[in-house]
């Protein structure tokens, strides 16, 4: 696993799959071009502005990716596994990757928006201890005991 930094290529790939993963658990879902090339620029934007993060696990191709925010609180506001790996824990790491980097940095609480259908990321939240507050799954972290 590793950070990716706005003028990486990958950023494109990661725009196309954010904004076609909710076509996975709603069929009606439509998305373009434009809403690629837009939401590639606004990650970039975003990672150079807003010191929003983008770590990937890769071989010799994109396998995984957590994209996510921290300020007072952290926002997770993608996570994806390629089809041929999941069930194999790797959401679980990367959210627990992000959990351990909040604790670092002195956040006990991260969130992210999760859509009702989504019942992968949901099911990964649940076990992970994620409440729900209709869309908005969080999670307070606690720091743990020595």
């Amino acid at each position: 696993m590793h950070e990716i930094f706005y003028d990486n290529p990958l950023i494109e790939t990661i725009a196309r799959i954010h904004e076609h993963i909710p076509k996975s658990f709603d069929s009606s879902y439509k998305t373009s071009q434009l809403d690629v090339a837009l939401r590639t620029e606004s990650i970039r934007l975003l990672m150079q502005h807003n010191k929003d993060r983008i770590f990937i696990i890769e071989e010799s191709e994109l396998i995984a990716f957590i994209w996510f925010n921290m300020s007072e609180k952290t926002h997770i506001k993608s996570l994806y596994v390629s089809q041929g790996y999941r069930k194999r824990g790797i959401a679980v790491q990367l959210k627990q990757f992000v959990e351990q980097l909040s604790l670092q940095n002195g956040i006990h609480y991260i969130y992210g928006d999760v859509h009702e259908k989504n019942k992968s990321m949901r099911y990964v939240n649940e076990k992970l201890g994620y409440k729900s507050n209709n869309n908005r799954m969080y999670k307070i972290l606690e720091v743990p005991n020595d």
